[in-house]
């Protein structure tokens, strides 16, 4: 059996071999492709609500590196927590350097500002939720010497948490 090369073009089976090929192949790249875009974007959330978290924890640092004690603290309820000790979930702190933090739970923004009318600088976006605790744990906020304060942070499916404790600098007078 001699094959003799013709210019009639492809016969049908040719054509759909050729056409199997070429499915096989953007299939095959096309699902890598997708599954890689999805993983990128993953990547991309981890690493800005971690961008996120840490800004807020840098400039509650700084914030409060020269306040001695916690003059108002308001609970997601908007209940005063002065004089409570535990663990809570915080709307609003204040500190004795007219320092104060607001966490604004519609859009998962993390605000400070020098007095409490002015709480209107974004710090932070992506914060869902702002957990303090009393150092030591027994002690109240009044009289605590320092707080632990854990973020929670979330951009769609991602969810990151960010714990630290600050102590405050106690300057006789």
């Amino acid at each position: 059996m001699r094959f003799k090369k013709s210019n009639k073009g492809l016969s049908l089976i040719e054509v759909i071999i050729g056409w199997m090929f070429l499915v096989f192949f953007f299939l095959f790249f096309g699902s890598v492709f997708f599954r890689y875009i999805k993983e990128f974007r993953k990547l991309e959330d981890e690493i800005t609500v971690q961008y996120n978290l840490e800004e807020v924890m840098e400039r509650w640092g700084r914030g409060i590196y020269e306040s001695q004690k916690i003059i108002d603290i308001e609970s997601i309820n908007r209940e005063n927590i002065l004089y409570q000790s535990g663990s809570y979930q915080i709307r609003m702190i204040g500190f004795d350097n007219k320092l104060y933090f607001r966490h604004g739970q519609t859009l998962n923004r993390f605000y400070y500002g020098e007095k409490k009318a002015y709480i209107n600088t974004l710090c932070g976006d992506y914060i869902e939720a702002v957990f303090l605790t009393p150092l030591p744990e027994e002690s109240t906020f009044l009289n605590c010497k320092g707080i632990k304060v854990r973020l929670k942070g979330s951009k769609n499916k991602t969810s990151l948490f960010l714990e630290t404790e600050f102590y405050f600098r106690f300057v006789e007078e």
